[in-house]
């Protein structure tokens, strides 16, 4: 097996690689419940008034909607950082 490291070969396999995170990006609106249901929720767990806690969910998804902003096709693009590294033995 060459295990050489081969940036064409990374390349051209672009679509196949990032295809099944774009599709899955596809499916998640900023609005669901999702948020609310994860990140959110042990914030929303601490304000008692029902009011409140919809003032401050309106208020993050605004948030979210001016920093994560729609592309033309309607896709929100998130910038996760990733970090790749390529062990070998040597």
């Amino acid at each position: 097996m060459n295990t050489d490291w081969n940036p064409e070969s990374y390349l051209r396999f672009n679509q196949e690689r990032t295809q099944p995170a774009i599709d899955l990006l596809k499916r998640i609106e900023m609005d669901t419940p999702m948020i609310k249901s994860t990140g959110l929720r042990p914030y929303i767990d601490e304000i008692r008034s029902n009011e409140q806690k919809a003032e401050f969910e309106n208020q993050v998804l605004h948030n979210l909607h001016e920093i994560y902003q729609r592309q033309r096709d309607g896709r929100v693009l998130f910038p996760f950082k990733r970090l790749f590294l390529i062990a070998g033995k040597g």
